[in-house]
């Protein structure tokens, strides 16, 4: 065995033979007759199977001959094996230039010709190939089990796939002469002996064609695996099926013939259609398509290329035209759907800005329903009140819920509820997005009920989501950055925190860029401007902006906003118009040093004088009342607001006594209250902190400063009533008054648009009147105010 080594193959025992048949055939070319026969002795060769092969080749290629086939010259590549003693110097001067010497690596390439040579023993003996399982065992046909005898140059490095001269058994079953194989070559070696097995048929998109996974066995043994192939050769019927459902009917494959071009896109139409108007039973569902191209496409087409050809063949004739989809096919329903560009429009106006909207049927999807287009500039201008009417075609349906919604005492008013919800809509739509949709319908049910129905009657929360708008927020550039169903919720978290218009969206227009202005200049407000980079997309409102020295006119995206800003802007105006006779006025009022002084720690920062001109500016020109717009409201301003500085300043005069020392001795007392008392502290310098905001002169309106005097004096009198056993019941009435302060609080935190807005100032100084009543009730309200009120306010 040590002296055949030399011979033997990493790959293959059959190469080991060829090395050895090369080998003999050398030495006997070259040594003569005796050296051959010492030769074959002393390399342990039996001379008479030598003799024996030599006959047994001369016969094949006899016979071959005879055959007609011809020796093509190819031969395997294998390194010489020199011989191993001296005196067969002949040989080995030979094979001194060889390469590759004895030791040869597995991991080496197989040598040229190995394929044919293995291809070739295989067609013998298929039933002797066997795939390695676990360690050093192999599994043969039928399951059989065995292992490489130990003798083989594969004995230590077996491969995975193998094929056996012959199986022995012995003290085991060995696996003797073997040679490595590529499971590959059993596929063309053993095709008619492969039992096929196919699993798992699909569509595949990418190559237009139904395909299935095929398990290919020879005796047991697993040749080919999930090999991918075509499914219309084995099942041209389910093939067929397939295409048909995945391909033609849910496009999943990439097919542009005219004829489905043209039925992909009235298929979108109509699912247009079912989405706008929510009614699945108009369109023909994917069965009625499956059974239109079943009854008009022949058995032979089975996938893409097969439809390609036939179309080619068939061009102009009725079977190819009769593939091309008409409405009868695509709707089912006789139902008049009505006006759909009326009744479910691709945008809507509001507040004159057109937003897009994009309709969805897909009950549970959070896009079902309808979904308006806004953006982010515009979520502080559009009014819930005024999304809440929705699209004319489901604003029937919106009301029938909103009835089915309300109390019981009131709902029975409006039976049967399809018939009262048609005639309301029918009353109503001329005014739609004009006001809020519960405002306009509740006016118009308490025209048919004893019983009249308020706005906040209705239960928004118990709508079916589709019935209200789904917001999609976008950028400037119109990429999506959210959306949702809560306005509010979008408001906070993307809307722009400063309600100054983008200087991108002032870009195309020069007369809306920042500029200042004077009194005398100033003949008219302009009005708001509908603005935006490619169009319209928010409006834009002007206001007048004070600058300290000066007044200039911007543009904001809140209106709210704009006005508040322009009643100082106004004040302003007037004031560096008519500084001296301010001044005059103010610097000769009784003691305005005085106050002047006491008041500096309500207004860190600011020059009081200052401020207080201001205020007469701004109480001598608009008083409580709304900024002018047009050329003769700011005549009839500027004329009577020189006559009213005096007026004016009288009032002034008569206010800052009742002021100034009230709210100085306040600070001085708060500090002495024990701190047992703590909470009432607290509770009271939040009240304090929300009547003297940050340049509260400015920004809070003359007819609430007004009554500061009254609201300080509450306070000092709650004070004086907590000795004495005043606490416990000054804490009661504070647990009820923070109450509604911090509904009022999350409300404001939540608010959106201008009626809300002004909504939450009544109730915040409601809020200031109700701290009176509860805690100096001896001191009167200017209003009628109860929690019963403060309730119905919250709602």
């Amino acid at each position: 065995d040590q002296a055949h080594a030399r011979f033997q193959d990493p790959h293959s025992d059959f190469l080991g033979l060829i090395r050895l048949w090369r080998f003999c055939d050398q030495l006997h070319e070259r040594l003569s007759r005796s050296r051959f026969r010492r030769a074959m002795s002393e390399n342990y060769l039996s001379l008479q199977g030598y003799w024996q092969w030599r006959e047994t080749h001369r016969q094949l290629q006899s016979l071959l001959r005879a055959a007609g086939y011809r020796n093509h010259g190819k031969k395997i590549e294998l390194p010489e094996v020199e011989p191993s003693h001296e005196h067969d110097e002949p040989a080995r001067r030979s094979s001194r230039h060889a390469k590759g010497g004895t030791k040869r690596s597995r991991n080496a390439e197989l040598p040229a010709g190995y394929d044919v040579v293995h291809l070739a023993i295989l067609s013998g003996l298929l039933r002797n190939v066997a795939q390695r399982s676990e360690g050093f065992e192999y599994t043969l046909a039928g399951g059989l089990k065995g292992a490489i005898w130990p003798g083989s140059g594969l004995f230590r490095h077996g491969p995975a796939w193998l094929v056996a001269a012959e199986v022995v058994e012995t003290s085991q079953r060995f696996l003797r002469t073997v040679g490595k194989i590529d499971v590959a070559w059993l596929e063309q070696a053993a095709a008619h002996l492969l039992k096929h097995n196919y699993v798992e048929p699909h569509w595949s998109k990418k190559a237009g064609a139904a395909m299935v996974y095929r398990h290919s066995t020879l005796y047991g043994l697993p040749v080919v695996t999930r090999r991918r192939q075509a499914l219309a050769p084995i099942d041209p019927q389910m093939a067929r099926a397939l295409m048909i459902e995945h391909g033609l009917v849910d496009g999943q494959w990439r097919c542009n013939e005219s004829f489905y071009v043209h039925n992909r896109e009235m298929l979108a139409d109509v699912q247009e259609l079912v989405h706008r108007t929510r009614d699945g039973a108009i369109a023909a569902d994917r069965y009625d398509l499956i059974e239109f191209y079943n009854t008009r496409l022949p058995a032979e087409v089975t996938d893409l290329q097969t439809l390609r050809g036939w179309l080619r063949r068939n061009q102009g004739t009725s079977a190819a035209q009769a593939l091309w989809m008409q409405p009868q096919d695509l709707v089912r329903s006789s139902r008049d759907p009505g006006p759909i560009d009326q009744l479910y429009p691709n945008q809507v106006c509001i507040n004159g800005i057109d937003y897009g909207v994009e309709y969805h049927f897909e009950p549970g999807h959070p896009r079902d329903g309808v979904t308006i287009t806004v953006p982010a500039a515009a979520l502080r201008q559009i009014d819930p009140g005024l999304l809440e009417w929705l699209v004319p075609g489901m604003l029937e349906e919106k009301i029938q819920q909103l009835i089915r919604g309300l109390p019981k005492s009131k709902r029975t008013a409006f039976l049967p509820v399809p018939e009262v919800a048609g005639r309301l809509v029918r009353e109503i739509s001329d005014a739609a997005y004009q006001e809020p949709l519960l405002t306009t319908l509740s006016r118009a049910m308490c025209r048919h009920a004893s019983e009249p129905v308020r706005p906040s009657d209705f239960d928004l929360a118990r709508l079916p989501p589709h019935l209200r708008f789904c917001v999609r927020v976008v950028d400037h550039g119109g990429q999506e950055v959210a959306a949702g169903r809560d306005l509010e919720h979008l408001r906070r978290e993307y809307a722009p925190a400063t309600s100054h218009v983008d200087p991108g969206d002032l870009a195309a227009a020069e007369d809306l860029k920042p500029r200042r202005v004077q009194l005398d200049e100033l003949s008219e407000i302009p009005a708001p401007r509908a603005i935006g980079r490619t169009g319209p997309t928010a409006l834009a409102f002007p206001a007048l902006v004070d600058c300290g020295q000066h007044v200039e006119l911007r543009w904001l995206d809140n209106e709210g906003e704009a006005r508040r800003l322009s009643q100082i802007g106004w004040a302003q105006l007037f004031a560096l118009k008519h500084r001296r006779l301010l001044k005059s006025h103010i610097q000769h009022l009784p003691q305005i040093q005085q106050w002047a002084l006491l008041l500096s720690h309500q207004l860190p920062g600011r020059d009081v004088l200052e401020e207080l001109m201001l205020l007469t500016s701004r109480i001598a020109f608009l008083g409580d009342g709304q900024p002018p717009t047009t050329a003769a409201d700011i005549d009839v301003l500027r004329m009577r607001a020189a006559q009213q500085v005096s007026l004016a300043a009288q009032e002034i005069a008569s206010w800052l006594p009742k002021l100034a020392p009230p709210v100085h001795e306040l600070r001085s007392r708060l500090e002495r209250i024990p701190g047992s008392w703590d909470d009432i502290r607290h509770d009271i310098e939040q009240q304090i902190d929300a009547l003297f905001i940050e340049d509260w002169m400015r920004h809070v309106p003359w007819r609430h400063l007004r009554e500061y005097p009254r609201y300080l004096a509450a306070i000092h009198i709650r004070l004086e009533r907590l000795p004495g056993g005043g606490v416990d019941r000054d804490r009661k009435s504070m647990v009820v008054v923070q109450r509604f302060w911090e509904q009022y609080q999350a409300m404001r935190d939540q608010s959106g648009g201008d009626a809300s807005q002004e909504h939450l100032e009544e109730l915040r100084w409601a809020i200031e009147e109700f701290r009176v009543a509860q805690f100096a009730q001896k001191l009167g309200t200017r209003i009628k105010v109860s929690e019963k009120r403060l309730q119905s306010m919250l709602v």
